[in-house]
């Protein structure tokens, strides 16, 4: 290990609450490891990969064997979704490292699986590219409501805010850690980047190709103002920028394939359908859909094309591959720095990027040091840890490393690797294309200078940082035995909304978390709220669903709220979600469900306040009792609801007269038609019937 990886591991198992700044390409799988072997609490890892559970799992297991020490190694074990509370509760209370995802740890807080109380557990958080992403809304559920030790081993990126996680957590200054501090330490911690550059140009036609798809993804960004379909905006971006990378990495005809693909009505609509729900119809293009597909008739979809053909006609390889004919040997080993789009599919580079007829062996960066364990081994090099080699059976020499393409997070760990083997006297070369004036060269710039910018911030944050911050203790259950109750459905973690109520009512609320039979959130067991994104709503009223589920509320209780809300940076106005004719729409439906459902209450709102204002009401109002004909299961009665035939008026009578839902399904058409009327009798026989 480096010296400062040493110091992280160090100042990881010191403090109770940190945050690590960690430069881009940091060795955070070696640092993990180093703070699970030296742990002596029960310390608990959130966001490693299962490719990364694994291979720590088998490395204990060698240490384990191998061990002099009198301490036992315990193997990592796992949390999933699989494991029951017993065992949890268990697993938690027993000293060694355990492997959870966040979803399932903020489970365990609210539902009092973890006791904090012995102050043996340990939670490390690993925020970084090459782990599972992190969801903001639960991270900071964690940073309130876990009270036991906590540190943040923060990867940096442009895409995060180090100072929102760092105030979010309630890290002081003495918890507030960079690596590096952006001045000498800098070339101490990776040495000179000593790579040798060959610069080539870029084409005209590729130039302009790259103008118009920079320009392309910025004008569908500004379409994502209509938030209601950020999801898909972010997506497509993303398909944009990996079109950047087949465009400079790739034979052109690949390039071409891809943009015809992306931009294809077919294929878009596949997407919006999975990510939304709506049918592909002449309706949802024309009007659900019809602004979102405004991004296909722009004029730059047609220039690329016609440029990419063009290009098509005369190249005969990419000016990268047509370089690396040139240059690369037979035993040199040539490494592709995937795109994050990518990163999780298992592809053959020379196969997918059109790499044939290179010398050389492609590689993914995925597979950096397994990559060169295997070319070494091949010359008869197998080195121990800390060995020096000093013969070797085919006295190899230098081996050649080339760059198609690299990011400053990937350039640091190569360099690294030659440095290890290096001080082994393995000596390794490498080179890097740089495709100049290309969005390629003008995004590691930026990353460099982005990232340099951070670090700076970082250092006069932590300045300004107070000595000694207050924690509020979160508490579910407050001194006061009369204290409302308020229930909430786990499904809305992934919102911000309970984590408000949770710092807003804290200590004053008994709170409860659980999968709820029906609604969202629940006052004193009376007052049931159902939560509806504008989105989500619009689509629930299409489909028939929210009607059952107000339906079936209003049978439970007799009255129930809807609570709809807006985005946050938009006013209340179904104008900033639709158009005209949607708006139109939507308001009809909401008139029409207004008379239907005479007990429900619709309520709007635009920020946490608002909704936790009407929480706050309904909690001051006195709790009412369930009369005994309406305590049924809330998902029978939403099942039965369903039924043609059956609806809130006709409900209570099935319940009478009929004892279980056999009996209802094999019923006769003239018991049905005296239950519940000729219509109604005569649609409930047809439907079973069919």
């Amino acid at each position: 290990m480096h010296g400062h990886e040493k110091k992280i591991v160090k100042e990881v198992l010191s403090h109770k609450r940190s945050i690590h700044m960690l430069y881009k390409g940091i060795r955070l799988g070696i640092i993990l490891k180093n703070i699970a072997y030296k742990s002596e609490e029960t310390l608990v890892i959130i966001g490693c990969t299962q490719q990364y559970i694994k291979k720590l799992q088998n490395s204990m297991q060698e240490a384990l064997k191998n061990t002099k020490t009198q301490r036992k190694v315990k193997i990592p074990r796992e949390i999933t979704i699989k494991t029951t509370s017993a065992q949890r509760k268990r697993i938690y209370n027993e000293p060694g490292t355990v492997f959870v995802n966040e979803h399932i740890f903020l489970l365990d807080i609210l539902k009092d699986n973890i006791q904090v109380s012995s102050g043996l557990i340990r939670v490390v958080y690993a925020v970084a590219e090459r782990f599972l992403p992190c969801t903001k809304t639960m991270m900071d559920f964690i940073l309130f409501g876990f009270n036991g030790p906590i540190n943040i081993l923060f990867e940096w990126a442009a895409n995060k805010s180090f100072a929102d996680i760092a105030m979010k957590g309630y890290f002081p200054a003495s918890g507030v850690f960079l690596y590096p501090a952006f001045r000498k330490s800098v070339i101490k911690a990776f040495g000179d980047l000593e790579v040798n550059e060959i610069t080539i140009p870029i084409d005209p036609h590729r130039r302009q190709i790259q103008t118009e798809l920079m320009e392309l993804a910025r004008k569908v960004k500004n379409i994502g103002n209509n938030s209601g379909f950020r999801e898909y905006i972010l997506k497509t971006v993303a398909s944009l920028e990996f079109g950047l990378f087949l465009l400079h990495n790739s034979p052109i005809e690949r390039f071409l394939q891809y943009i015809r693909d992306i931009s294809d009505i077919s294929h878009v609509m596949n997407q919006l359908v999975k990510l939304y729900g709506i049918p592909d119809t002449i309706h949802s293009r024309t009007v659900v859909y019809q602004h979102i597909l405004a991004w296909l008739n722009l004029p730059e979809i047609e220039i690329i094309l016609e440029l990419s053909q063009e290009i098509s006609k005369e190249e005969k390889a990419f000016p990268k591959k047509a370089l690396l004919q040139k240059i690369s040997e037979e035993d040199a080993l040539i490494f592709v720095d995937q795109p994050e789009i990518t990163r999780n599919q298992e592809i053959d580079p020379r196969e997918c990027y059109g790499l044939d007829s290179v010398p050389g062996r492609i590689c993914s960066s995925q597979k950096l040091i397994s990559s060169i364990h295997t070319h070494l081994s091949k010359q008869g090099i197998q080195a121990k840890k800390r060995e020096k080699i000093t013969e070797t059976r085919n006295n190899p020499k230098i081996t050649k490393i080339i760059l198609m393409n690299h990011s400053l997070g990937f350039l640091r760990k190569v360099n690294m690797c030659r440095e290890r083997w290096n001080k082994k006297g393995v000596e390794f070369s490498v080179t890097i294309i740089n495709l100049r004036d290309s969005s390629e060269e003008l995004n590691y710039l930026q990353e460099i200078a982005a990232e340099k910018d951070a670090f700076l911030y970082g250092i006069g944050f932590k300045q300004n940082r107070p000595e000694a911050i207050d924690k509020n203790l979160y508490t579910k259950e407050p001194n006061n035995p009369n204290a409302p109750l308020l229930e909430i459905d786990i499904r809305e973690l992934r919102s911000s909304l309970p984590l408000y109520l949770a710092q807003k009512f804290n200590s004053q609320f008994r709170l409860e978390f659980k999968q709820l039979p029906v609604g969202d959130y629940i006052l004193n067991k009376s007052y049931y709220i159902e939560r509806k994104r504008i989105d989500d709503f619009a689509g629930s009223l299409n489909n028939g669903r929210l009607m059952k589920q107000l339906q079936a509320l209003d049978y439970i209780r007799g009255s129930g709220y809807l609570l709809i809300e807006f985005p946050t940076e938009t006013k209340i106005s179904f104008m900033s979600y639709t158009n005209r004719l949607q708006q139109i729409d939507l308001t009809s439906k909401i008139i029409t469900l207004l008379e239907t459902m005479k007990t429900t209450y619709i309520f709007y709102s635009s920020t946490e306040r608002h909704s936790s204002a009407l929480i706050n009401a309904l909690a001051r109002k006195p709790a009412t009792e369930i009369t005994s004909h309406k305590a049924q299961s809330p998902a029978v009665i939403e099942a039965l609801i369903s039924v043609p035939g059956v609806n809130n008026d006709n409900v209570s009578i099935i319940f009478k007269r009929f004892q279980s839902m056999h009996d209802l399904i094999t019923a006769s058409k003239e018991r049905l038609i005296s239950a519940l009327g000729e219509v109604h009798g005569t649609r409930v026989y047809e439907f079973f019937g069919a």
